[in-house]
């Protein structure tokens, strides 16, 4: 049902499509399966496979030099810096608490069982409590990051302060 939810929605959209990126959208499609299909057909024959990531860069710099750019965007305005973190809305927490636990316990899951996964691979063991325990040492070092960041800003937050009476 989605697939064709999603059919009859590029076929209303399609008038609205602009024709030089359709065209960039096709080629960039049929390279990549065509690089897909000769990596199938010569895995054997190749020591490495064609990465589409070269692919891809190769496409940029082609595209940069030979000025393709049709004034097509790619992925619209990039802000220079980031956001300033603030803390999240504490009226929240009551109702993602279950989500956030069950996310965890998958997360845990799928943590031990690639270890057990990569332990047979490479032929050494895995204890799920080993995992636990790491876990727990990465969350505390975070806490302490964090609580030192934290520190740090205040410092620089009374020093402003200071530095803007002295101006005053």
């Amino acid at each position: 049902m989605s697939l064709a939810k999603t059919l009859v929605d590029i076929c209303r959209l399609l008038p609205e499509t602009k024709v030089p990126e359709l065209v960039v959208s096709l080629v960039a499609l049929s390279v990549l399966i065509v690089v897909k299909e000769v990596n199938i057909c010569y895995r054997q024959k190749m020591p490495l496979p064609i990465l589409i990531t070269k692919v891809v860069i190769g496409a940029t710099i082609i595209t940069h030099f030979c000025g393709l750019t049709y004034s097509i965007d790619v992925v619209g305005e990039i802000p220079s810096e980031l956001n300033t973190p603030r803390a999240p809305d504490a009226t929240l927490f009551s109702k993602v608490i279950g989500d956030a636990f069950a996310i965890a316990i998958v997360g845990y899951a799928i943590n031990i069982s690639l270890g057990k996964t990569f332990a047979l691979k490479h032929g050494y063991k895995v204890d799920s409590n080993q995992s636990g325990i790491e876990i727990e040492k990465l969350l505390t070092a975070k806490k302490k990051l964090d609580a030192k960041l934290k520190r740090e800003q205040e410092k620089e937050k009374k020093k402003a302060k200071k530095e803007a009476k002295k101006q005053v």
